[in-house]
C-alpha cells in the first residue's frame, strides 16, 4: 500500500512539473487621434518592453499567442495591437484609407504612451 500512494504521488509531481506555465494576456483599446486600437499584453509591466508591429491590413494575431508568452516568460512585456482597418480596431470600410504611414508610425508611439511605455524593442513584419 505504500508503495502503491508513493508511486501517485511520484506521478502527481511529474504532472505538475510538466504543466505548462501560461502568461496571462490582457486586452486593452488605446483612444488617440480619433480612432480605437485595439492591443494586447502579456507579461510583467516593470519587464523591458517589445512592440510586436504586424505590416498594414494585418491582425495582432499574426502573432502567435503561444509566441508572446514565450517572450514574456523570457522576462519581456509584450504588446501586440491591430493596425487600423484591422480586428477590433477602428475600421474605415471597404475603398476608404484616409491615413497613411505616418499615421501608423503614430498609432506604435500612441500604443506605447497608452501603457506609459518610454522604451521599447521594435519586432516587426511586413
Amino acid at each position: 500500500m505504500k508503495k502503491k500512494l508513493l508511486w501517485i504521488l511520484i506521478l502527481g509531481l511529474i504532472i505538475i512539473s510538466c504543466k505548462q506555465r501560461k502568461t496571462e494576456m490582457k486586452e486593452k483599446i488605446i483612444k488617440t487621434n480619433g480612432i480605437e486600437l485595439c492591443t494586447e499584453s502579456f507579461g510583467n509591466k516593470k519587464n523591458p518592453a517589445i512592440l510586436l508591429v504586424a505590416g498594414a491590413t494585418v491582425s495582432m494575431l499574426y502573432w502567435d499567442t503561444e509566441f508572446c508568452q514565450q517572450l514574456s516568460e523570457k522576462g519581456f512585456f509584450v504588446i501586440r495591437y491591430d493596425n487600423r482597418d484591422v480586428g477590433k480596431s477602428t475600421n474605415y470600410g471597404p475603398g476608404s484609407t484616409p491615413y497613411d504611414i505616418v499615421d501608423l508610425t503614430n498609432d506604435a508611439i500612441s500604443i506605447l504612451d497608452g501603457y506609459k511605455i518610454d522604451k521599447a524593442h521594435f519586432v516587426g513584419i511586413s
